[in-house]
């Protein structure tokens, strides 16, 4: 699906190699060094998500995008428009080509983080939407649809139609 996603914007992913997306899922820059190196030309598409990231800081993507690497910076931002926007902004400095943000977070700061990232052309905002990891059970639980007041008051039973 990821692939799906990316294969769809020009200029970020293209045929072949460019449709894997590798997930640099590990806690330290050499374990990512040892994955892209056992990937070699196989792909050019890499994710640093929030272990890597928080661990090695904005480093590792300095280096892959150094070594000719495409990356997906999934940091999954949610925050205020600005600090959303300014984010997106660093990323952008950095040469990412996809950067994640919640869509929780509102039109606003979705807005926010698109203008940011035209400070690099073709680079992609992702809106997630619902966590991967969620059942019906968590759906249930974060959606919480009795707390949401309809947009519509409800027919009264005595209503009619004509």
């Amino acid at each position: 699906m990821l692939a799906d996603t990316a294969r769809a914007r020009p200029g970020v992913n293209g045929p072949g190699k460019h449709q894997l997306i590798v997930a640099l899922d590990v806690p330290t820059a050499a374990d990512a060094r040892k994955i892209v190196a056992a990937v070699g030309d196989a792909a050019v598409f890499y994710k640093v998500g929030k272990q890597l990231f928080t661990a090695e800081g904005p480093q590792v993507v300095r280096e892959l995008t150094a070594a000719g690497k495409k990356v997906f910076l999934d940091l999954k931002y949610h925050d205020i428009p600005t600090s959303v926007a300014g984010a997106v902004g660093e990323a952008a400095k950095l040469a990412a080509d996809m950067v994640t943000v919640h869509a929780s977070g509102g039109g606003k700061m979705l807005r926010a983080a698109v203008e940011a990232a035209k400070a690099r052309p073709g680079m992609a905002v992702l809106a997630v939407t619902v966590l991967t990891s969620f059942d019906d059970d968590d759906l249930d639980e974060y959606m919480h649809p009795d707390d949401v007041p309809p947009k519509t008051p409800p027919k009264d039973p005595g209503d009619h139609e004509a």
